[in-house]
């Protein structure tokens, strides 16, 4: 009993060290990333991340309201594209007209 207790006790650290190698990874490439992304909480539409390329191209920053950069043409299509994600699980991307001087931009949900 105390052998499978340790077994699962290092398989438990093996896991966590693999998943702090896989979130250190996915976290260079957020960040190095020339492409604009933002992670924006789906129940608030307020910006959780930002990465350097999103930060200059359009001036988001966490914190933010998603929903307020957001051309209104197109807040009730990414609004709708939000509910069936969640009714569907998943759902094709939109496109949508983001920032100051309403640059399109692709939304797809993760």
């Amino acid at each position: 009993m105390q052998a499978r207790l340790i077994a699962a006790q290092q398989a438990r650290e093996q896991d966590y060290w693999k998943l702090r190698e896989i979130e250190t990874r996915s976290r260079l490439l957020f960040d190095a990333s020339s492409e604009a992304v933002l992670l924006v909480r789906a129940d608030t539409l307020k910006i959780v991340e930002a990465n350097p390329a999103a930060i200059r191209a359009l001036g988001m920053a966490p914190g933010w309201e998603f929903l307020r950069e957001v051309a209104p043409r197109d807040q009730e299509a990414l609004q709708n594209m939000l509910q069936r994600a969640r009714k569907h699980g998943r759902v094709p991307g939109i496109l949508i007209h983001v920032g100051a001087d309403q640059a399109p931009g692709w939304c797809e949900p993760r």
